[in-house]
């Protein structure tokens, strides 16, 4: 005879909340304005890679200057994960560079906890 299985909870999905993801995003955004790639790194998921990321930590280690200025947060909640976006200003100088440049557009950004920790699981710029 088949034993029924017990009844089992559903699983807890615990969230990262707007305040902690705010938080986040003021690290990430000043990790990288000091030019820091570990404390920007510890921000981030294991393993998160992408073009965006990239170019990130490119100007984190050979920009002469960089700031990322961002707006108000506006949050997407989705069923996996928060996510938010605003709008940033990016600006750097170029390693050897005289002048700035800048890039303005819109930033999203994906959270999630990993091993308890909350993380930036994602991100996405559009020019404007």
């Amino acid at each position: 005879m088949v034993q029924p299985l017990p009844a089992v909870a559903p699983p807890v999905v615990v969230k990262v909340e707007p305040p902690v993801a705010t938080a986040l995003v003021k690290r990430f955004a000043a990790a990288y304005s000091a030019g820091d790639g570990s404390q920007f790194d510890e921000v981030l998921a294991d393993g998160l890679q992408g073009p965006v990321l990239e170019q990130m930590r490119t100007r984190i280690a050979s920009a002469s200057m960089r700031y990322l200025e961002v707006g108000e947060m506006q949050w997407l909640d989705g069923a996996a994960n928060l996510q938010a976006q605003a709008s940033v200003r990016e600006t750097f100088v170029p390693q050897g560079g005289k002048r700035a440049e800048t890039r303005v557009g819109q930033m999203r950004w994906a959270f999630q906890l990993e091993n308890g920790q909350p993380k930036i699981a994602g991100l996405e710029f559009r020019a404007n």
